[in-house]
Parts: C-alpha cells; structure tokens; sequence
C-alpha cells in the first residue's frame, strides 16, 4: 500500500509524474536518471502548486491585457512597454512559474536575496530573463550588484554612480544604468537633486 500523502499511480505502481515537475525544477525528484524519475511530492503539494500556477497565469494575463489597453490608449507601438516580475520575498520556483508564462525581466529589491535565490536556479533560466535591481542600492554592495544584474534601476546618488562606473571597468561589465532624480527635490525621498543629474 502507498504511504500516505504519495502520489501513486493506481495498482501500487510507481509514483505518477507531478503536473507541475518543471516548475519545481525538479527539486522533488529522486534518483540517478531525472529524465525517467517522477515527483515525489505529497499530492497536496502538487495540486497546490498546479492551483498556485493557474492564478500566477491569470493575473499575469490580465496585466498584460491592461497594459495593452494602455499603450493602444497613449499611442504607443505594440511592445514598447515591457512588464517586470517584481520578485520580492517570492521562492525562487516563482521565478521559474513567471519565465514559463513569457516574463522576461526579473525585478530584486535586495542583492542578497537576489544572489540566494539565484543560486537556487538552474543556470539556463539566467540567460532567458533579465534581471534588474529595483531597490536601493548601497554602496558597499555595488561590486556585488554589477557582478548579478543586468540593470540597476535606482542609482540615487552621484557618490554610488562613480563608484560602479570604476567598477565595472576594474571588472569589464557593461550594465544598464537608470539615475533616479527626486524632481520634487523632497527631503524624504531619495534620489539626486535636478543639479546633479550629470555624466
């Protein structure tokens, strides 16, 4: 008889293939040959994920119908709006969930989040999205950032703008760069001044 809570095929033969193994990234499957294995999850897990799954892709959809609605609404071309996945305190199977339904571009709050979670994924997954820093960055962590992100969104000062240029030359990176400029010039918000908004 089957322990509980694994998920079996009828008949007491091998656990039966989880709906959901790719986007597990097969963390749950056991044995030599991962091509021929199955998961071993509790079915609870599984029909949670596939559950979990179909949401992420609902949402996803409707975003994307907004958006279309707005770029048509602003005159804009089809595409010239690109959505980002903010992935902020989200496992690392997200991440994976969200590539599978065409997100390309990966938005990190923290980089040592980002780096953990990252270590986590397969390496494939690295060169089919786009990762961007969207938190606030300090500067002792800039070398870090610039070796992990394709983009760094929010450079809120002319100090930590100078800083990841000498590194990434020391490094040869070549990354993409937002200045965030605090136009309103508000003391709590972050942000370079109009004044200093220079190469």
């Amino acid at each position: 008889m089957a322990p509980s809570g694994k998920r079996r095929s009828g008949g007491g033969g091998p656990p039966a293939p989880c709906p959901q193994e790719s986007r597990l990234q097969r963390s749950l499957r056991k044995g030599p040959n991962p091509d021929s294995l199955t998961c071993q999850a509790p079915v609870s897990y599984c029909n949670g994920m596939e559950t979990a799954t179909r949401e992420l892709e609902g949402r996803v959809e409707a975003v994307r119908r907004a958006l279309g609605a707005a770029v048509a609404a602003a005159g804009r071309p089809p595409g010239s709006v690109h959505l980002m996945a903010a992935v902020k305190t989200r496992p690392a199977s997200d991440v994976t969930a969200a590539a599978d339904l065409g997100l390309r571009i990966s938005g990190e709050n923290r980089v040592q989040e980002g780096e953990d979670r990252w270590a986590e994924l397969p390496p494939g997954l690295r060169n089919r999205v786009r990762v961007h820093f969207i938190g606030r960055l300090q500067t002792n962590k800039a070398r870090r950032a610039l070796r992990l992100f394709d983009s760094l969104d929010g450079v809120d000062s002319v100090e930590l703008a100078r800083r990841l240029s000498r590194i990434a030359v020391e490094e040869g990176f070549l990354r993409e760069v937002m200045i965030e400029v605090n136009l309103g010039e508000e003391s709590q918000k972050g942000g370079v001044p109009p004044e200093d908004d220079r190469p």
